[in-house]
């Protein structure tokens, strides 16, 4: 999904040369509970940065009724931290945010060791540089943003290979989703069972993030090398992740074997 900017620091003390520079949050729109980021760099005299910063970021939460009438209650605030080396960072809020609304968001960079510690920092710094934003956090994701179908597996050279021999597995996706997503498809791989169900799992893969447009077809290619095991035959699930959450997930039977099939 595209990020937003956020834009250049508003708040930079005075002798103080740290500014806060290309910080962006993703999702552009989040949904409740949906995976969000915070990502920028740190640069030293409009230079790179290369020593240690510690940044945190503030989310405060839109306030509910009860909040703007108790003003020694407030609105809730989440706070994640990071060391940054080398300039660039992220944080991440990987459980989303469980209330619909606008919410503000502080990134602040200080310039020694700190703590978000409920509502204050310790050691209280004073923060180096300062951006800060808001944006809106609407209802759950719908179903239709986020549908797509999964197919069996194939796998080549062939699909009855001798131990130690190196295969692809090519596993479509297609996209029935309303609008482009960025995802990720994970292969697992486990031994077959003569039960209902398969068997130990052997490994699993994850490949890169890309995005898909509604109604496109992509093929993810995994290269394995195979291991005997208990059983000859082996299955495979597909997972697609988007921001983290498993979206879809399929599993088939005997998708091939390890040596020849009986």
């Amino acid at each position: 999904m595209p990020e937003n900017e956020v834009g250049p620091p508003i708040v930079t003390p005075e002798g103080l040369a740290f500014t806060l520079e290309e910080v962006s949050y993703s999702p552009l729109g989040p949904r409740k509970n949906e995976p969000f980021a915070v990502r920028g760099k740190i640069d030293l005299l409009k230079l790179p940065f290369f020593g240690p910063i510690w940044i945190i970021a503030t989310v405060t939460y839109p306030e509910r009724w009860w909040e703007e009438i108790i003003p020694i209650w407030g609105s809730p605030e989440i706070r994640k931290k990071t060391t940054a080396l080398g300039g660039d960072f992220e944080i991440s809020f990987p459980k989303g945010f469980d209330r619909e609304g606008e919410f503000s968001l502080a990134v602040r960079a200080y310039a020694g060791p700190t703590m978000p510690l409920d509502s204050i920092t310790l050691p209280p710094f004073p923060p180096v540089s300062t951006v800060e934003a808001f944006f809106t956090v609407e209802g759950e994701v719908p179903e239709e943003e986020t549908a797509f179908s999964l197919t069996r597996p194939t796998v080549s050279p062939t699909d009855h290979p001798e131990p130690e021999t190196e295969i692809t597995i090519s596993c479509p996706v297609l996209s029935e989703a309303t609008k482009e997503q960025n995802i990720k498809v994970k292969c697992i791989i486990y031994e077959g069972s003569i039960l209902p169900g398969h068997g130990t799992k052997l490994t699993e893969y994850m490949s890169e993030e890309i995005a898909i447009a509604p109604g496109e077809s992509k093929t993810f290619k995994f290269t394995h090398t195979t291991v005997a095991g208990s059983i000859d035959r082996r299955d495979v699930e597909v997972e697609i992740n988007i921001a983290g959450k498993v979206v879809k997930q399929s599993e088939w039977d005997d998708v091939y074997y390890v040596g020849e099939p009986p």
